[in-house]
């Protein structure tokens, strides 16, 4: 295949047996409304992919050959970019999963995949939704952002959709917003569900079965604070609330209330180490 980059777009031409050019030319061909349009002749099917400035410049650095073996998927204007474990983004994911373990009964991470999420979607909401808190704060200041933890079973599906508060429950402990977290290790509790076990081994400390967890670029703007179960919903003048450590929580939490406040970044393929006695009251082999 023919691949082309001019100013951060690449037009790559698709072999006739490659499966998107299968799709194009189904789709083409299968949309066919007009009565006197009796089919296509499909000559090239190009994908255009806009890359972020920071695969850009790493384009004419010395670890282009990171990139190329990156995995480049993109369906509907999404992609799930799989990337070399020697690449920095595949380090800081590994670092950040390792030096944020608060729980003592876990002792590591099996990092087995790493996706950079690109969402046309998403991040032009996010986009907005990060302008609209600036304005809102007067434009005096810079709008709160942190990288932060979120578990759940859905994870791939969050991935490419996004976040749906209509799945949240009002029984949260700070009401429907979506939850997250400083600490893997907290977030890790919900990568099967609500601390709920893996569906294999019925264990809520499984090391064997593939946990994912999504690292997300949080709009934080002005944080309403509290270590109690004070609010259910947004406190009004505040973008977000943080739960700090307490009697209530162990750990600190982030909670918002609008979809578009997130930006999913990461996904990651993972399995947990268990502390022995941890792992083997869980029912669970330590791997």
């Amino acid at each position: 295949m023919s691949r082309r980059w001019f100013d951060g777009i690449q037009l790559e031409e698709l072999d006739r047996g490659h499966n998107d050019f299968k799709y194009a030319e189904s789709k083409m061909r299968n949309t066919i409304g007009h009565s006197d349009v009796t089919g296509y002749n499909i000559k090239k099917r190009c994908e255009s992919l806009r890359q972020r400035s920071n695969l850009i410049r790493q384009a004419t650095s010395p670890d282009i050959h990171l990139s190329i073996k990156m995995s480049r998927r993109w369906f509907d204007g999404i992609q799930l970019e799989e990337l070399d474990r020697g690449h920095n983004d595949f380090k800081y994911v590994e670092s950040k999963m390792r030096n944020t373990i608060g729980h003592s009964d876990v002792t590591g991470y099996n990092i087995k995949k790493v996706f950079r999420i690109n969402n046309k979607y998403t991040w032009p909401r996010y986009e907005r939704r990060r302008g609209k808190i600036y304005r809102e704060m007067g434009r005096q200041q810079l709008v709160e952002e942190k990288r932060l933890f979120h578990g759940s079973p859905k994870a791939d599906v969050i991935a490419k959709q996004g976040f749906d508060r209509g799945y949240a429950k009002q029984s949260g402990m700070f009401g429907a917003g979506v939850y997250f977290a400083e600490h893997s290790s907290k977030s890790n509790n919900y990568a099967f569900g609500n601390h709920q076990p893996c569906s294999t081994h019925s264990s809520r400390k499984c090391s064997e079965c593939i946990r994912k967890i999504l690292i997300c670029r949080v709009a934080l703007g002005r944080k309403y604070e509290t270590t109690l179960r004070t609010v259910s919903s947004l406190p009004q003048g505040y973008h977000s609330v943080k739960a700090n450590q307490g009697l209530r929580l162990q750990f600190p939490e982030y909670v918002i209330y609008d979809d578009d406040q997130v930006y999913p970044s990461y996904l990651i393929e993972y399995t947990t180490n268990y502390a022995t006695a941890a792992a083997s009251s869980g029912g669970c082999k330590i791997m």
